[in-house]
């Protein structure tokens, strides 16, 4: 079968060049590290892809002006867009790329396919899966591009360990902010379920700029996560000890933004074994359900539903209050006659493929 080459360390040299592609260029070789069909070459010459990762404003014309001086314009190119949170249905967003790379293909995470011409890529699918030893991961591209050497391995164990459950709910407010401070109403509605109070629940403070308390980050690491914008997994101690996962997820508001998709924030729960009630664009649990998830009665995911914000951001907030208000007894009962549907969403991790960029890019 034939092997295409791709660029495997120039990111690595960019940063090292100071090139504007910054920290940010860990992102564009990941996604292909999820095929072993694929070969990699150091030679900008004799690839036959170069990955491009999307960015916003003056760090796009940085990026091309430094990509036109390294690869000719006809070299087929891939684009990940990854910055799914503040994407929109503007049909120009990628117009300048495609005038630019005649041969450029563009993979979105969006799974609802906003844009015309743009392939939905399930990256944040394969992350999960390949993070979490759940298929093939070419170790050697994944840990020198990407985040997976800041973390001890136990990190990533798919069984979580003996459940003990002490609290009713987890709501790890990740450190994502920073530069996203754009994203609006993600910011305001993580702020605001900081405020709620809730009973029987473990949740951490955004404004320290992390999760829980760790031991499983290396430790210049913990400066990174600080600062915001960057993926930080649970501990698997907070996921033994809770029995629900509520959360904010990457893109919530249903205005002018079209772009659904889901993220570590909803895959990480499930696979981990807890039950999830998110925060999220309308149809979330639609979606899941479309690719084999199960969930249980006793939450009501009627509010996903909901296209208006407010409403949907109230349906959600009963739904805290009710699983959080309900005694351990019952807690415990309900997690025994419903582990049945947490084992058949973590079987799916298994069972279901990886998105393949390769059979994309044929």
């Amino acid at each position: 079968m034939h092997t295409c080459k791709l660029i495997k360390y120039y990111v690595k040299v960019y940063i090292e060049e100071h090139s504007p592609l910054l920290n940010y260029g860990k992102s564009h070789a990941f996604p292909f590290a999820f095929d072993s069909r694929w070969e990699f070459s150091s030679n900008p010459e004799e690839a036959d892809i170069v990955p491009l990762l999307h960015f916003h404003g003056q760090e796009q014309y940085d990026q091309l002006k430094y990509f036109q001086n390294i690869f000719p314009q006809d070299k087929k190119t891939v684009l990940l867009s990854v910055f799914h949170d503040a994407e929109d249905n503007d049909p120009t967003r990628f117009k300048w790329f495609q005038e630019t790379y005649p041969n450029i293909t563009i993979l979105s995470t969006a799974y609802n396919k906003p844009w015309p011409n743009v392939l939905f890529y399930d990256f944040l699918w394969n992350r999960t899966k390949g993070l979490y030893g759940l298929g093939y991961l070419n170790k050697d591209c994944a840990v020198k591009s990407t985040w997976l050497h800041h973390f001890n391995i136990n990190m990533f164990q798919r069984n979580s360990g003996i459940k003990h459950i002490t609290h009713n709910l987890l709501i790890p407010n990740r450190a994502y902010y920073g530069k996203f401070e754009v994203l609006g109403v993600r910011l305001e509605k993580r702020s605001e379920l900081h405020t709620i109070k809730l009973k029987n629940t473990l949740m951490s403070n955004p404004d320290k700029g992390v999760i829980f308390e760790t031991d499983n980050w290396n430790p210049n690491y913990i400066k990174e996560i600080k600062k915001g914008g960057v993926y930080a997994p649970i501990a698997n101690q907070y996921y033994n000890q809770t029995f629900a996962s509520a959360y904010v997820e990457s893109v919530v508001d249903t205005g002018d933004n079209l772009v659904k998709t889901i993220t570590e924030k909803t895959w990480e729960p499930l696979l981990k074994g807890h039950f999830i009630i998110p925060f999220a664009t309308p149809g979330i649990i639609d979606e899941l359900e479309r690719r084999g998830f199960k969930f249980p009665d006793f939450i009501d995911y009627s509010y996903t539903r909901e296209t208006n914000n407010d409403i949907r951001w109230h349906g959600f907030v009963e739904q805290l209050r009710k699983i959080s208000s309900l005694e351990l007894a019952k807690v415990n009962t309900l997690y025994e006659d419903n582990v049945h549907i947490i084992k058949h969403n973590q079987r799916l991790f298994q069972t279901l493929n990886y998105d393949s960029l390769y059979e994309k890019l044929q």
